[in-house]
């Protein structure tokens, strides 16, 4: 999703009819950027591995969707607190008290949802996998290679960052949290690497060009050189762990042009 998306989707995903019918005021004036503002609080508090939110994984938006809603309630709840003595005036204390319990039962069904998401297998695990299995049915380290683990793991799930693009070079990272890494592959191509739709067990299209296999888990970064100047490229990360699950993530870039060319 872009964050364009991701604001809608969370504008879609709050409840700003009060008790009487109404629409709360304060929510309908903010702008797209107040919205964005509780989206990034999330990422950066829970999702700190992730530098924006144009990488956030798809399996991630659900789970951040809830925690920004929870923090964007919280924020509607104390709007309108004033600093006088709310017992003053019977009436707008009344229509206070309703608007602050409003809001603190749609926090409290918001922190329902995410609940069952964690019981249900959402979050990370201990290792930092990503989202794992219910623990009623555990995944043993020592049958990695069995089809039960196959069936029912959980895919790799990388995510690729560029990190500086010159006219003939592109420097990159990438994450790599899995629950038992084998091995990883970086392509690069003029054309789009990784096809969902292909049939196999590889996503990846035949002509792209492999350059670099790691077995380490610890590299998780390189530098590529001899790229054209002013051309799109596309970059790929294919991550694999013992089971033989893939996980993938693309990304595309274009190098910087020649000085005093086009």
């Amino acid at each position: 999703m872009t964050t364009a998306q991701l604001i809608q989707y969370l504008r879609l995903n709050v409840n700003v009819q009060m008790p009487d019918g109404s629409q709360d005021s304060a929510y309908l004036s903010m702008s797209d950027e107040d919205i964005l503002l509780y989206l990034n609080v999330v990422l950066t508090r829970d999702f700190s591995d992730i530098p924006s939110l144009e990488y956030l994984p798809s399996k991630d938006v659900y789970p951040l969707i809830l925690l920004a809603k929870k923090e964007l309630y919280y924020a509607l709840a104390v709007k309108s607190a004033p600093d006088f003595d709310l017992g003053a005036d019977n009436n707008n204390y009344l229509k206070r008290d309703q608007r602050f319990q409003h809001y603190l039962k749609l926090i409290g069904q918001a922190d329902k949802e995410y609940q069952d998401y964690l019981d249900n297998g959402g979050g990370l695990s201990e290792d930092g996998a990503g989202n794992t299995l219910s623990s009623f049915d555990v995944l043993l380290s020592n049958r990695y290679y069995t089809k039960r683990y196959y069936d029912k793991g959980v895919l790799p799930a990388p995510v690729l960052y560029v990190d500086e693009v010159t006219g003939d070079s592109v420097a990159f990272h990438w994450t790599n949290k899995t629950r038992k890494f084998a091995w990883c592959n970086v392509y690069l191509s003029k054309e789009p690497i990784v096809d969902e739709y292909k049939i196999g067990n590889s996503k990846i299209v035949d002509k792209s060009t492999l350059v670099q296999h790691f077995i380490d888990a610890r590299q998780v970064s390189l530098r590529i050189e001899g790229l054209d100047p002013s051309t799109t490229y596309y970059l790929a990360v294919e991550v694999v762990d013992m089971s033989s699950l893939t996980g993938y993530f693309q990304v595309d870039f274009t190098t910087e042009a020649p000085e005093g060319g086009e």
